[in-house]
């Protein structure tokens, strides 16, 4: 064995050319295929520490109808806790934001209100101090408080006396009782906080739906026993408060699916393309072997006649190819890790961060797998011509045959259309995913973004404990950013309409009690007077800007869609009245429509109401201004600490950066299925190049005998060029009818592709054409040097 491996490490000395490129697509496709295994393990079977047994923890919401999901209020949740019988615990969970300050410049921290048993369902406990105690959930109990490691870290100084002393929130005194461990958060990658969660008592409140609940199964249990059993208690729940629970069904969804969302379309597609590249690779370097040890027939007939057994044939070629893999495979592992770092360093993904991506024991089983695999495939054709071949013919015959075996030029013709093929459906997909982010990014989100400015900036509760408090200090904030150097424009909204997260009221829109707009949903904004001048959202009608003061109380503007969804147009819908609550508002303007849900998300219905009486203490704030954010960021927050040292602006960027947020998954779509698909069109060119070299080579003695017949050396290259050409032809035909059936299967997933553009079939298609011409380029000069006198003087 080990002569066997130092003969093979002779071979490949003698053949640096081959070695290179066999080690270049081994490493890029096995990388490609570690890459990808890598997110899906990370995603979906990786354990979580601190999360226990994570594929027996679910959470739940509520959806009325075929409406959007809905959270949970406390009664519904008491009832749960009572009536289901398919958990062994469940927790609910609020999350929201505390300002934090002390110990340096104020901050604002994420954080989550739990019921007693959050971390017992979550299976963690503190690394440090304590866990909640009961009558900390009390009304009126003493404010305790248990924070993150990180946070620890990067406030408190990593110092474990801190336990038992306070630490300041939202302007109020809170008892630090416990550290989580290292890396642990819940429910949001960034929470930083948890605090006991109060639920109200009484039998009120079941339609206050804020609080959102998580589960663990019991052990045996499966998923559709726990739909099952939540069906029947939404089911006696809508009999015993039709009022409230009428149409409203239980929404079951495992903890696991939450982490992918909605990237999981986007991993199957990325996963069939590394399977298609990594099988591109397999056959040229199949290929490439297979060609190689024709050229090696003289020297493998001459050790066959000194006494080499056709096993000792067999086992040389299969550790050659398995040292070409394993050392391919290392590589394509180093390929992986920086492939992901920079996967991860150039898109934001919003994933918790005790999902841990990384080239971790398991993926490398998986990259060392695959190499062995591809060491095999690869070591299958020329151990299958091994056993095949009649070496003391060929060692009779020099090596040499008038043509070459119509068995090895059909497979060799059969490797190269399926590399064509596969390098098609790539490049078609990669062309398809980078039409549909084009469209996306051309799609207006129905606001200026070039040279705005967006944050968020929060207010304590017991400051500011009345709106008018809080509508006090936003005016006045926005006073002192009108002063500052750069800014021509301020304005505050309860969410921007690019912020994901949004608040939806019922509205009856019109004057008929039972008409079509009668029980409507829609998103709901209070805004400060010059938002649509701020972020320059055309308004038919008249703005906020425009009214008097006493006009306000009365006034809303709605969006076109509401406009055109509930009166002929937009103009009709000038003047009418829109209810919320009991209270009708004059429709005084109707405004743009805004995806406020992503580009690639409908337009949603949305009324306005400027922030006269309901003035949230959380509100985004809006700047235009030519200063970048860097620079305006610092004058900005100072404008705040100086009204409140407890009140900091924070998350401040570019406004366009939180539009193209919703474009993530889109966007590292179009950017990976392109690599892959050079990749796998350099390695079909390579095979190509390989299979005419081959042919020429091989026909070198036909080709002289023609010469000496009389053919021109003009005639012997276009039938190279033809042979290209031909094999070409092939892999375009079967890669544009694969590329066909695949788009079709996914247009669902492309956004604005409704049908398979035949313009860029055919587009791939002659560039494939083309690319086989050049490939039969080189082959082709090399026939058409051949000296038939030379050649057969040698014969």
């Amino acid at each position: 064995m080990l002569r066997d491996l130092r003969y093979a490490l002779r071979i490949h000395r003698r053949n640096p050319v081959f070695v290179t490129v066999v080690l270049a697509s081994v490493a890029l496709s096995i990388g490609a295929n570690t890459l990808i295994v890598s997110l899906l393990y990370s995603l979906l079977l990786r354990p979580i520490p601190f999360l226990g047994d994570l594929d027996r923890m679910v959470l739940l919401s509520q959806q009325m109808g075929r409406g959007p999901w809905m959270a949970v209020s406390a009664p519904e949740f008491r009832e749960w806790q009572a009536r289901q019988t398919v958990f062994t615990s469940l927790a609910a969970f609020r999350p929201g934001e505390f300002n934090l300050s002390g110990n340096g410049e104020p901050e604002r921290v994420k954080v989550a209100s739990g019921s007693p048993d959050l971390f017992s369902v979550l299976r963690v406990r503190p690394a440090f101090g304590r866990d909640f105690r009961p009558d900390e959930f009390a009304a009126g109990a003493g404010r305790a408080v248990i924070v993150s490691h990180a946070l620890w870290t990067r406030r408190l100084g990593a110092d474990p006396s801190v336990i038992g002393r306070t630490i300041r929130l939202d302007s109020e005194s809170y008892l630090l009782v416990g550290i989580m461990p290292p890396g642990f958060t819940f429910p949001d990658q960034k929470t930083d906080v948890w605090v006991p969660l109060v639920l109200p008592s009484g039998a009120g409140g079941w339609t206050d739906r804020r609080l959102q609940v998580i589960a663990h199964l019991k052990d045996g249990t499966t998923l559709a026993a726990v739909k099952s059993g939540m069906d029947a208690v939404a089911l006696g729940l809508a009999s015993d408060h039709p009022a409230t629970n009428q149409d409203v069904r239980a929404v079951v969804r495992p903890l696991r699916d939450e982490l992918v969302g909605n990237a999981r379309p986007s991993l199957a597609v990325l996963s069939f393309a590394v399977a298609f590249l990594f099988l591109v690779a397999c056959i040229n370097v199949a290929t490439l072997q297979f060609a190689r040890n024709e050229s090696r027939r003289t020297e493998i007939a001459t050790r066959a006649a000194l006494g080499a057994s056709r096993a000792a044939l067999l086992r040389q070629f299969l550790i050659e190819s398995l040292l070409l893999a394993l050392v391919g495979g290392a590589l394509g592992v180093g390929v992986a890790y920086v492939g992901l770092d920079l996967l991860l360093r150039s898109v934001h993904l919003a994933i918790p961060s005790y999902v841990h991506f990384g080239v971790d024991r398991a993926v490398l089983l998986f990259a060392t797998l695959a190499s062995v695999l591809t060491g095999l495939a690869v070591g299958i054709a020329p151990i299958a011509d091994v056993s095949r071949s009649n070496y003391i013919r060929a060692l009779r015959e020099g090596g040499t045959a008038l043509t070459s075996g119509r068995r090895a030029r059909r497979v060799y013709t059969a490797c190269a259309v399926v590399e064509v093929t596969l390098a098609f459906a790539l490049l078609a997909g990669s062309a398809t995913s980078l039409q549909s982010l084009r469209l996306l990014q051309s799609v207006g989100p129905g606001f200026q973004v070039e040279g705005k400015v967006a944050g968020r900036v929060s207010l304590p509760e017991s400051p500011y404990p009345k709106p008018i408090d809080r509508r006090r200090f936003f005016t006045e904030l926005l006073s002192r950013l009108h002063a500052v150097p750069g800014v021509t424009d301020a304005a505050l909204i309860s969410r921007l309409p690019a912020g994901g997260a949004a608040e939806m009221r019922g509205f009856d829109f019109g004057d008929a009690a039972g008409g079509a707009g009668h029980g409507s949903s829609a998103l709901y904004y209070t805004c400060s007077p010059r938002l649509f001048e701020t972020l320059g959202i055309h308004v038919l009608g008249r703005s906020f800007a425009q009214l008097d003061p006493a006009e306000t109380s009365s006034a809303a503007i709605v969006s076109g869609e509401v406009a055109r969804r509930f009166w002929k147009t937009e103009r009709d819908a000038l003047g009418q009245t829109v209810r919320m609550r009991d209270r009708a508002y004059s429709i005084i303007g109707v405004a743009d429509d805004t995806r406020h849900f992503g580009l690639h998300q409908r337009t949603t219905p949305a009324v306005y109401r400027p922030y006269d009486e309901d003035v949230p203490p959380r509100m985004d704030l809006a700047i235009s201004s030519p200063v970048s954010p860097g620079a305006l960021a610092p004058l900005v927050k100072q404008a705040a600490l100086d009204l409140d040292r407890d009140v900091p602006v924070f998350d401040l960027r570019s406004l366009r950066t939180f539009v193209e947020e919703s474009i993530t998954v889109p966007r590292v779509v179009a950017t990976m299925l392109p690599v892959f698909a050079a990749s796998a069109l350099m390695m079909a060119f390579i095979g190509l190049f390989g299979v005419i070299s081959y042919s020429v080579a091989q026909r070198t003695r036909e080709i002289a005998i023609r010469r000496a017949f009389g053919a021109s050396g003009r005639d012997i290259a276009r039938t190279v060029v033809r042979h290209a050409l031909f094999v070409g032809a092939a892999g375009v035909l079967c890669g544009g009818a694969l590329s066909f059936v695949l788009i079709r299967l996914m247009i669902g997933f492309f956004y604005g592709i409704t049908a398979v553009s035949p313009v860029m079939l055919a587009g791939i298609g002659g560039g494939l054409l083309a690319l086989s011409v050049v490939a039969a380029c080189l082959p082709s000069l090399r026939a058409f040097r051949v000296e038939p006198v030379n050649m057969l003087r040698q014969e």
